[in-house]
């Protein structure tokens, strides 16, 4: 049966009771890491428009690699996930925009379909906060959004896709920071990768050494 909107994602997408793990899992300030797709087409490779197509072949491996990797970050007892997407929201005024509010919720919707997939977030808006802070002390391009005076911000597949995979490490009271990399256009993005390569490379060094003075992992 497909979700009620108060239900994060279908049931398939739930932890097995014993989770096979990835990979190793590297333990530093940042306590593991994964790169996971943000296409819908992942979320269910059994739909009646890809079965027994080789697109949902490949988008089966791929589910089944987003699913271990949920486990993988499960297994590493994360306080704190710091999501980056490039799909999300933007600001003309920085490079980088951190979500400041304390919830987040929307839908996988991708062309008018798979929006009964939702997701529905606890955000960490003091620890937003503070990342934002370190960022612009640094020098960097950063900026805060605040969606609807605080209240849930607006999440969509960029963000619930995989969201969705890592909702059992969510269960257990992670909570989220949301970073939306522009432009939002990819032919725009494309454009720019290669001259903002060094000051990207900053930025993460720079949320490296501020989630090294955290007491969250």
């Amino acid at each position: 049966d497909p979700p009620t909107p108060s239900q994060p994602a279908r049931s398939h997408l739930q932890p097995a009771p014993t989770c096979s793990p990835l990979a190793r899992v590297f333990y530093m300030p940042l306590v593991g890491a994964a790169i996971m797709p943000h296409g819908a087409l992942i979320l269910d490779p059994e739909r009646s428009e890809m079965a027994g197509t080789p697109l949902g072949g490949a988008a089966r491996r791929l589910h089944e690699a987003c699913f271990a990797a949920g486990c993988a970050v499960r297994a590493a007892h994360p306080h704190l996930f710091i999501l980056y997407t490039p799909h999300g929201l933007h600001s003309d005024s920085a490079d980088m925009c951190i979500y400041q509010n304390s919830s987040a919720s929307g839908s996988c919707d991708w062309m008018g379909a798979w929006g009964e997939y939702r997701v529905s977030v606890q955000c960490d808006a003091a620890a937003a906060r503070s990342l934002l802070t370190a960022l612009q002390a640094g020098g960097h391009s950063a900026a805060g959004l605040t969606a609807f005076s605080g209240y849930d911000a607006p999440l969509r597949w960029g963000e619930c896709v995989p969201l969705s995979f890592l909702g059992p490490a969510l269960s257990d009271g992670a909570k989220v920071v949301v970073l939306s990399h522009g432009p939002a256009g990819t032919l725009e993005r494309a454009a720019v990768v290669a001259s903002r390569r060094s000051a990207t490379a900053a930025v993460g060094e720079a949320i490296h050494d501020w989630a090294a003075g955290e007491e969250q992992r």
